[in-house]
Formats: C-alpha cells, sequence, structure tokens
C-alpha cells in the first residue's frame, strides 16, 4: 500500500500539488513539516525508501498552486444544499472522508487563510476551508474516495468565481462568526450628519446595540444598500456591486451584529462579524474604537440630562461635579452548558455545589469544582504531547458581584480538599512568600482559596506597593510552570539554606555542610479565586494582560443577578448539612490512593489519547495558531492568551479524562474529553474578545480620573506636562499612547485646557490647567 501511495502521490507533485506521507490517525504529515508550508520540499527528501506511512496529505496555499480546499463537515450535512446553489460540480475534484464528509478543491490566485464558512446554531462547524498553510488527508488514502473530478485537474478560478463558491458556502451559516477589528491611531473626523441621542448610564457600545438605525445610517452613508429582510436577519449590498441582489452582509438588529460577506467591501473583511460599535469604528475611525467611543458620548457627569450628541464638542452638560467615572460591567458571553454534565468527580461537585447554594450560580459551581479536581489529582498524573509535559494544576478566577454566592464554592471546596488532607486547613491568604514556600515544601500540593484577587490586581498595576505580595505573585507564576520539574526548590528557601552555610562557614572558621530544605518533586498549587467584576474590570489593564498573568488564570463570568432560593417552613426545617456523600469520599480517597503510589513509583502516570482525541485538540490547536500568526505582532495582550489557550487545552482535557477514569495505567483522554476542553476553551477566549476593547479603555479613563484629582491639588489648577508624564510613569503607564489618550480625552472633555507655554524658573514649560 505504501508503495501505490507514492507511486500516487509522485503524479500528484508532479501536478503542482505539495504532496506529502501521513499517518491517518493523526491527520498530519509525517514528522516535521510545518517549513513544507511556505516551500516545496524535494519529492525524495520526504518519500525516502522504507518510510512508514499509511496516507497522503496536501498542503493548501500558494505551495500548491493556490489551492483551496472547502470542508464539509458534519456528514456533509450542507453539501447537497451547496450543490444545488453552486450547480455543475463536474469540473472540481470532489472526494469523500473517513468521517463521512466532503472537500471539494479548487486553485485561485486569491487564496486566503483557514476559515469558517457555516455553523449550525450551537456554533459547530458545516462548512470550512483549507487555505494558506492548511493541510487535508486526500484520496486515495484509506476512507478517503474521489467521487467528482481529478486531482490532476485542479480547476483555476477568478476572484468572482472563488466569491460564488465561498458566499454559497456562508449563506448556509447559521451563527455568525467573530472578527478582530484592527486598531490605530488614525483617527478620523466624526460624521456631520448623525446626530443622535445619549442617555446617562449607556456606554456607547450599549447605545448603539439598542438603535440599529444608527447602524443602518452608517453603513447607508458609507454606500451600503438595504435590499431586503428575511427573518432576523437584512440583507445589504456592498458599495460597488453591479450584481443587483446579490447581498454582501447581512445585519441582525436585535443583536446589533454586522456580517460581511464579501473580500471586497474593504474596509470591512470578508467573514468579518462586527458589533455596532466596531462596525462604526471600522467604517468611520479607521477602526479606532476609542475614537468611535467619544464619538459617541464623552464621560458623563453625576448629573447629566439626555442631550442630543454625536461630537463631544455639542454635549451639553447640567449643573454639577464634573468627574470621569468608569465603565465595568462584563459584555455577557453564554457558558457552554455541556459543561454542567460533564460526568465524573468534576460532576459530583459541581452538583453538591449548586445544591447548596443560597443564590445558584452554575458557572461558580463548575469552574469551583474543576479547580478542586484540579487539586485532588495534582503531582499524580500528566500528559505528554508533541514533546511536552502537561501536569493538571489549574489558576482559576470566578467573577461575581458581592452576595451572589460565591461562599458556597469555597466552602465545598475546602470541605474536599479537609477531606483529601484530614487535618490540614486549606489556605486563604499567605503573608509572605516564605509561608508559601513552607506550606509548598510540607504539603507537595496545595488549593489556594484566593479571595483578595483584586489586591492582586491593584499591586501588579502599580497601584498599591507590597513587597510580599508581589514575591508571592512572582512564585505563583513560577510554580505555574514548575509543576513537571523533579527537586524543585523555592528560591527563597535556597537563598536562605546559602545564609545558612555561609554564617555557619564563618563561625567555625572551617567549610560545613548543611543539608538545604528538603525539594519537592512536581510541585502542585491549584488556585482558586473569586472576586467582582467591577473590581476586576476596573484593575485589569494592557499590561496586566501582557505580562501573563492574567493568561494563567482560566477565567469565568457569573451572572449578574441569581435569585435567591425560595424554601418551605418544613424544606426550611428539613435542609441537609454540607457534607460529602460516601460515594465522593470514595472518589476523594481514590485519587489519595493514587498520590501515594505516585510517590512510590517516584513518577507520575501519564495518560494517552485516542485519535480522535487528538484529531479534535490538534484541529483546534490549529485554529489558535493561525489566530495567533494574525496578532502576535499588535502588542495589545491578545499573544498571551493565546499563547497559553493551547497549554490550558491540554490540562482541561486531563481534567476531565481523570474525573471520569480515575488515575491509572489505562487511563486516557478521550474525544468526550477533548470536546469539552474545546467547549471551556472558546468560551474563555470568546469573553475575552468580547470584553478586549474594554480593557484599555477602563484602564485609561481610570488614569484620567486620578489625573485630574491630582492636578486640582495644584495652585490654580495649573500642572506642567514634563510633571504630567512623571506622574502617569509612577501609576505604570509610561507609554506614550497612553499618555496621548489620557490627554485627550481630558482636553476633549473640557476638563483641562492648553496653556501652551509658561515661563518657569528652568525656562519655557508645556503647561494645563484645570478648567471648574
Amino acid at each position: 500500500m505504501t508503495e501505490n501511495l507514492r507511486n500516487v502521490a509522485r503524479r500528484y507533485y508532479d501536478a503542482g500539488l505539495n504532496v506529502l506521507p501521513a499517518i491517518k490517525a493523526q491527520k498530519r504529515p509525517v514528522g516535521s513539516w510545518k517549513k513544507w508550508t511556505k516551500e516545496r520540499p524535494d519529492f525524495d527528501a520526504v518519500f525516502r525508501p522504507g518510510l512508514n506511512f499509511d496516507a497522503l496529505c496536501v498542503v493548501c496555499g500558494a505551495v500548491s498552486g493556490g489551492l483551496e480546499i472547502i470542508d464539509f463537515d458534519q456528514k456533509a450535512a450542507k453539501f447537497g444544499e451547496f450543490a444545488a446553489l453552486i450547480g455543475d460540480l463536474s469540473r472540481y475534484p470532489v472526494e469523500t472522508t473517513q468521517s463521512g464528509g466532503k472537500h471539494l478543491a479548487f486553485r485561485s490566485d486569491a487564496c486566503g487563510r483557514n476559515q469558517k464558512l457555516a455553523s449550525d446554531p450551537s456554533g459547530n462547524v458545516w462548512i470550512e476551508t483549507r487555505g494558506e498553510g492548511g493541510i487535508c488527508l486526500i484520496a486515495p488514502s484509506d476512507g478517503y474516495k474521489l467521487v467528482g473530478g481529478d486531482w490532476l485537474n485542479v480547476p483555476t478560478l477568478d476572484a468572482s468565481e472563488r466569491d460564488r463558491l465561498l458566499n454559497a458556502a456562508r449563506s448556509l451559516n447559521e451563527v455568525l462568526l467573530t472578527v478582530t477589528v484592527p486598531k490605530t491611531q488614525k483617527t478620523a473626523p466624526a460624521p456631520q450628519n448623525a446626530a443622535s441621542s445619549y442617555l446617562t448610564g449607556e456606554t456607547p457600545a450599549d447605545y448603539l446595540r439598542e438603535n440599529p438605525q444608527l447602524v443602518r445610517d452608517a453603513l447607508t452613508r458609507f454606500g451600503w444598500e438595504f435590499l431586503r429582510a428575511e427573518g432576523d436577519y437584512e440583507y445589504w449590498k456592498r458599495p460597488g456591486q453591479q450584481v443587483a441582489d446579490k447581498p454582501g452582509g447581512s445585519f441582525c438588529p436585535e443583536t446589533g451584529n454586522f456580517h460581511c460577506f464579501s473580500s471586497n467591501a474593504s474596509p470591512l473583511t470578508v467573514d468579518g462579524n462586527y458589533t455596532p460599535l466596531q462596525l462604526i469604528a471600522t467604517l468611520e475611525f479607521h477602526g479606532d474604537v476609542s475614537a468611535a467611543s467619544r464619538a459617541y458620548g464623552t464621560f458623563k457627569s453625576r448629573s447629566w440630562t439626555r442631550v442630543e450628541c454625536f461630537n463631544p464638542d455639542d454635549v451639553v452638560e447640567s449643573e454639577g461635579a464634573k468627574d470621569v467615572p468608569i465603565t465595568t460591567a462584563f459584555k455577557e458571553v453564554e457558558f457552554p452548558r455541556e459543561l454542567y454534565e460533564c460526568d465524573g468527580a468534576i460532576q459530583k461537585i459541581f452538583e453538591l455545589t449548586d445544591a447548596h447554594a443560597s443564590r445558584p450560580q452554575p458557572e461558580g459551581a463548575f469552574l469551583g469544582a474543576l479547580t478542586t479536581t484540579s487539586y485532588l489529582i495534582g503531582r499524580s498524573c500528566a500528559v505528554r504531547h508533541e514533546a511536552l509535559v502537561t501536569f493538571p494544576n489549574l489558576y482559576a478566577l470566578f467573577l461575581a458581584r458581592s452576595g451572589m454566592g460565591k461562599n458556597v464554592m469555597r466552602e465545598v471546596a475546602s470541605l474536599v480538599a479537609s477531606c483529601y488532607a484530614p487535618g490540614l486547613n486549606t489556605p486563604e491568604n499567605f503573608a509572605s512568600v516564605q509561608a508559601l514556600s513552607n506550606l509548598l515544601q510540607a504539603r507537595k500540593k496545595l488549593l489556594w482559596l484566593h479571595d483578595e484577587f483584586g489586591r492582586d490586581l491593584a499591586v501588579m498595576n502599580g497601584e498599591r506597593s507590597n513587597a510580599n505580595v508581589k514575591n508571592i505573585i512572582t512564585e505563583t507564576l513560577r510554580l505555574y510552570t514548575s509543576s513537571s520539574k523533579k527537586n524543585y526548590l523555592p528560591s527563597i528557601v535556597a537563598q536562605e539554606a546559602k545564609d545558612e552555610r555561609r554564617k555557619n562557614a564563618q563561625k567555625k572558621k572551617e567549610q560545613e555542610k548543611i543539608e538545604p530544605a528538603p525539594a519537592v518533586d512536581y510541585p502542585s498549587l491549584s488556585i482558586f479565586a473569586t472576586g467582582n467584576p467591577d473590581e476586576f474590570f476596573d484593575a485589569v489593564s494592557g499590561n496586566l494582560l501582557k505580562n501573563g498573568y492574567l493568561a494563567r488564570f482560566t477565567t469565568v463570568v457569573g451572572r449578574n443577578f441569581s435569585r435567591k432560593r425560595s424554601y418551605t417552613y418544613e424544606e426550611s426545617l428539613d435542609a441537609d448539612a454540607l457534607e460529602l456523600s460516601e460515594r465522593m469520599k470514595t472518589i476523594v480517597s481514590k485519587f489519595r490512593e493514587a498520590e501515594a503510589e505516585m510517590e512510590n513509583r517516584g513518577a507520575p502516570i501519564y495518560f494517552g489519547y485516542t485519535p480522535d482525541a487528538y484529531r479534535i485538540l490538534c484541529e483546534y490547536g490549529d485554529e489558535i495558531e493561525d489566530v495567533l500568526e494574525q496578532t502576535i505582532d499588535q502588542n495589545n495582550g491578545d499573544s498571551e492568551i493565546k499563547l497559553r489557550a493551547s497549554e490550558k487545552l491540554w490540562k482541561y482535557s486531563l481534567l476531565f479524562a481523570a474525573s471520569v477514569q480515575g488515575i491509572g495505567e489505562h487511563s486516557k483522554i478521550t474525544a468526550d474529553a477533548a470536546r469539552l476542553a474545546v467547549a471551556l476553551s472558546r468560551y474563555e477566549l470568546k469573553l475575552f474578545e468580547t470584553n478586549r476593547d474594554s480593557y484599555d479603555g477602563n484602564r485609561i479613563t481610570k488614569l484620567a480620573r486620578e489625573i485630574l484629582a491630582w492636578a486640582r491639588t495644584k495652585p490654580n489648577g495649573i500642572f506642567l506636562h514634563c510633571d504630567f508624564t512623571r506622574k502617569l510613569g509612577r501609576a505604570g503607564a509610561g507609554d506614550e499612547r497612553l499618555r496621548r489618550e489620557v490627554l485627550g480625552i481630558l482636553k476633549e472633555g473640557c476638563y483641562i485646557e492648553d496653556l501652551n507655554y509658561i515661563d518657569t524658573d528652568k525656562g519655557k514649560r508645556a503647561a494645563y490647567r484645570v478648567v471648574e
């Protein structure tokens, strides 16, 4: 079979396809292959004699002459509808896949990157492309059969023909896809005919979402034309479109989202899904979301009336003290409901938490259960994948308002931890890094129930000076990646051992060997932190996103309001006490036994994984890589979040697998565990993407308020630009862009005025004055 595949591969290669030997079970080429996405290898070098392979794959993109493949998933559920839209498909290579899907191939000079074209209402992909840098197994690999066309004669399409295929696929989409709107410093002037009403308490994003006519007006100003309304959507024709009834995008008035179908609708991008604020920023402000926000409403005073405004210069203020408040609400993202039915230990802990919550917060109950399970299996198991080793130690953050049911999550976690290690308290705080180090050395693994996360953020932002907290944070950063280390010794302990040796050497005038404190093999720290979303959102900045601290945390946001459970008189009297069931105690004891076996063995159990699980994780990992490649140089914190996503994906898979199967020689990550891991990771990234534009914005707003308070303490409210710069630097905002933003909003809001230059004892200096 290998020789037959090699002969076919030779013909494909000679026809211009960049074909590589592959392993069917892993759905990827043999060996290292990433470099072959940019150049074609010598055929005999990759298909060398004696090479073990059982499939062929092709690399899409320029290295295969602009090859692009449309991949129909879910057993090709939408292929029939697609074919009906296109008509004759006889000239295209069409093949069935091992999972019941279909591939359709073509070449084009306009070949793009991998794209999702259509998904079902739950977000599961129906149709996607494999483009530049993508790979696909192809016929005659086992399970793949060519049912139309010829791989030796792949047709080359012009841009309009390619658009026809892709737009037909997009028309079958039932879930809007997402896009990242680029930010630039260039700001366009606000349109003069866009005046609209703006209400106190609304953010510009909320206001635009609640007023769909403003989106329609923006589209019209930019040359889009309304075509028709069908169901929940309106269809619009792009500027310059010559085909009368061909839509270039769809608008959903209920959500405010606009989805662009066309690749010729610049500055909008094909497959782009834009919120109202993102759409207007892209069309009229060169992608500058902050400028669009300011145009639709500046910072509000405590006693605003309803006013008509678009341009900040037109804002009418009522009497009252001026201030620069902070917008703090998280935008909601739907939590994957399948995670509530993940089975095993996680399911048991989740159900116990949810049952005893006076105000149910199932999202937090799940996260607390996941983190507690991380503690139970820590040190005992790991997974090897692609030359990496991942342990299940988890850092988790649950955000919900005060009084909304967070206490029970900590109580259940503490109860389970006490069952695992009887007589030992679960730490809720550490006075110093020495205390953390000592406790970790004594117990080897810890569950930290952290309820002062806002304090950590303030310290990380430089708003508070606390050397102990900084040291603890630094040590937790190191511990996150030290779970795979043998002979781990916290640096502070190692330094004390060194000092002790020096002291004894001086005292006895001879070298005396002092044994250092015992090291810890595979140390495990799991953190379940809780906090208020307003405080978190207030404190988070671009810097915190970039330094990797927040990226390590699995963040879940709870419900803004959870109604208190009601009980009858009898139910209240008979309410069960919070305690573990015998079944749960047995599960905990099994995990305790697994760690004892690990100590005897000197190494953890390494989980395997099924081929389907590996495929699911790799395909999602590739999605993350594709997005990461496009954002790696944007310097806005995205990269750290996405870089950690692949690592956490394997952590989640390991947790879900061990939760159900326990820890044993035959334990492995299944496709179900992988799918749950992907669902959690997608939620995380979507939560970040949905709220990303507000992180820096909130930080800038807070800085503006601090600067205004500081400026009011100056004689006559006059301050020098150099003092302003130093003040921002001390506040941890030395970045020039932040300085421009802060200065700009204070000027535009008429909080300060520019005095140009004033005379000082050091000559003329740029200065400003507070406007009262």
